[in-house]
Order: C-alpha cells, then sequence, then structure tokens
C-alpha cells in the first residue's frame, strides 16, 4: 500500500469524516481517543459551523450517546514553570481540546503535564443548549455574526424560527435524560504520576474499554510509547517531579483557591541522541511498509489533502511494547549511549520509593457556565 498525495483542493463534507470512521472500525458506544492536526485535511464545507464543533459532532454521531471521546489536551505547564488552571489553561497540541477548555464541555484530568478531555454527547449537548438559551433575543442572528451557529441541535429544535427563546419555553432544545457515560466521567479520578500505566491511569482505563485510536491528519507521535516506557524501564527516561500550583475551584484565586502539587514525569534523558524521529516512530507503530490486515490493525483513510488513522489502541500499545524490547531507542534520532553517560545526564533523578503518590478527582468544565 502506498500512501501518496491526496487533492489539497478537493472540498469535502462531515459525511465523508464520519464515514471515514465508520471505515475505520468506531462504532456507537465506542471510546475513542485522538491526536489532531486537523488543519492537515484543508477546510471542509462548514457551512458556518465552527470547525472544532464540526469535527466534535461528526465523532459524536459515530459514538453516540453511550460513546466516550478522549482529547490530548497537554500543556507542559510545569515543565515551564508555570501553574496549572484545569478550567482555563489551554492545551499547546490541540485546538479541538483548546475548544472544549474555551466553552466548559466535559471533564479534564488534574495534571500540569499530560493533561486529557474526555466528553460525552450529553456534554456537547449542554453546551448547545446553553448557547442557545444565552442567545435568547434573536439568537439566530446573533449567533451568525458570533460564528456560533448552525449547531446540531438549533438546526433540529421544534420552532426554531422563534425570535424569543426565552419568550417560548417550547422552543428551547430540552436536555437529554442523564446518561451513564456523562456521569461516569465525573467520578474519575487519576493519580500524579504523569506516565503512569496502571490503574488508575488514563491508559488502563482507555484499555479497559478496548478504546479505538484515531489519528485526525498527520501526527507522527503517541505519548502512549512513554506509558509503556514508564511501565517497563528504558534506559534513556528516567523519573523526575516537578512542583506548582494547580487551581482547585474554576474562578478561584491563586491565593485562596489553589494547591501546591508535585507530579511525576518520566523525562528523557536531554541530549540529540534522544530527540525523537517522529516519521520513524510512526513506521514502527503501523508496522509501515508491511501493513498488517487484522480487524484490530491500522486503516489508512484518505480526507481532502491528507489522510487519518484509526486502530485499536491495544494494537498500537503491543507495537510499541515490542519495539522497546527490541531496541530501547527504537523512535530516537541515536547512537546509543554508555551506561556513564546516562548517569552523568540524569539530574535530580527521583526513586520509585520516594514518590508521594495521590490521586485527583476529574475537573467538571461545565462548571464554567453552571
Amino acid at each position: 500500500m502506498t500512501l501518496e498525495a491526496t487533492d489539497s483542493k478537493k472540498r469535502w463534507t462531515k459525511q465523508d469524516l464520519i464515514d471515514n470512521l465508520l471505515k475505520g472500525g468506531l462504532k456507537e458506544g465506542d471510546t475513542a481517543v485522538i491526536y489532531s492536526s486537523i488543519m492537515d485535511f484543508g477546510v471542509p464545507e462548514l457551512n458556518g459551523e465552527h470547525i472544532c464543533h464540526f469535527y466534535l459532532d461528526a465523532l459524536f454521531r459515530v459514538l453516540g450517546e453511550n460513546g466516550i471521546l478522549v482529547i490530548t489536551a497537554y500543556t507542559y505547564s510545569f515543565c515551564d514553570g508555570k501553574d496549572f488552571d484545569p478550567w482555563t489553561t489551554r492545551s499547546t497540541v490541540n485546538v479541538i481540546a483548546n475548544y472544549c477548555i474555551d466553552n466548559g464541555i466535559g471533564v479534564r484530568t488534574v495534571d500540569p503535564v499530560f493533561s486529557y478531555m474526555l466528553v460525552t454527547l450529553h456534554d456537547l449537548r449542554l453546551f448547545e443548549q446553553y448557547q442557545r438559551s444565552r442567545l435568547s433575543q434573536n439568537y439566530k442572528g446573533a449567533a451568525v455574526q458570533a460564528g456560533l451557529f448552525p449547531f446540531s441541535c438549533l438546526e433540529n429544535a421544534p420552532n426554531s424560527g422563534s425570535d424569543s427563546c426565552a419568550e417560548n419555553d417550547e422552543c428551547c432544545w430540552p436536555a437529554p435524560p442523564e446518561v451513564s457515560q456523562y456521569n461516569l466521567v465525573r467520578t474519575l479520578s487519576f493519580t500524579n504520576d504523569c506516565l503512569r500505566f496502571d490503574e488508575p491511569s488514563i491508559t488502563s482505563f482507555l484499555l479497559a474499554r478496548k478504546a479505538r485510536y484515531v489519528m485526525l491528519g498527520w501526527c507522527y507521535y503517541m505519548t502512549f510509547i512513554h506509558n509503556v516506557e514508564r511501565r517497563d524501564g528504558n534506559a534513556y527516561r528516567f523519573l523526575k517531579s516537578f512542583t506548582g500550583k494547580v487551581k482547585t475551584r474554576f474562578n478561584g484565586s491563586w491565593d485562596m483557591d489553589a494547591e501546591d502539587y508535585t507530579c511525576y514525569y518520566y523525562v528523557r534523558v536531554f541530549c540529540p541522541n534522544t530527540v525523537a524521529d517522529k516519521r520513524k516512530c510512526f513506521q514502527a507503530l503501523c508496522r509501515w511498509p508491511d501493513f498488517d490486515t487484522g480487524p484490530e490493525s491500522c486503516v489508512y483513510l484518505p480526507l481532502g489533502a491528507s489522510w487519518m488513522i484509526c486502530a485499536s489502541l491495544e494494537y498500537m500499545i503491543a507495537n510499541i511494547e515490542k519495539c522497546n524490547r527490541e531496541d530501547p531507542l527504537w523512535y530516537c534520532t541515536g547512537p546509543e549511549l554508555s551506561d556513564k553517560e546516562l548517569l552523568a545526564l540524569k539530574s535530580g533523578m527521583v526513586e520509585e520509593c520516594d514518590m508521594d503518590i495521590r490521586t485527583y478527582l476529574v475537573a467538571d468544565l461545565n462548571d464554567r457556565w453552571k
């Protein structure tokens, strides 16, 4: 199989994305973890819809009410000497995550390095309902002017032509019944061991739910590599602690509503030898060019100007484990370093026995507009 360049000028639709997700093995009730570089695809036919809402709506048209969408929202805050507010600190890696953070959609793990968003269809519906009620007076015109229209719930809402949602209760989209996944994600807690593999970790949660991995665009990398290294060990990485403050209440002050927080990050030995070669990483993870053809293998699908990849997360983890056993520098530029050279570079190393492991309940981003 050859991944040739796709048509960068071809306009594509939401249905094209939905069809690809279905071809990639995603189905109703699944849990999906997404990495994204959505501008690789070019601009789809948005018809006035916000581009991030476009992707969220397409994903939940497949996942349905029983699905959970997990989105990378990494900030590396403590690594950069910054404090972390789970309700407002924006991701440096994912625009869809930032759309959710900015609009209070879903919950977020309290991790000042590798946080994740967990979103359900009910979260998205509640946000749409909130937007509708907020734009009560001539809400359609206001929404168009604000770039917030159309929403799928508004398109299908009864009496959607009314000028005033506030004056006509019947025109308001009724909140759907409480669904188990919406409640479930609000009970989750994860540890301050950023790359922990075993429970309670985001990795163990995803594997227990047999999650699908979805790569939107050419993201040649996946952080779960380091979760496997954290569990199995890698001579080119070591544990290091980072400290700072984490906000504990939405809209609270750093003086009154923040607490000291220590997290543990399995960092790389900082030298040119350990810099990731992302294309090399992709080729190993997806077994390029000798693609598997089994039901859990990677599925490559063209979309717009790029490609998307879907696979079982379990399949990807198995590939990582195999690569890590064969060569600790399998995705790095290399060459190997001696034990003496490695030890000299492991400044600030923390031993397992000295770690102060704690668990933290996810932050409910709905607090932004409740």
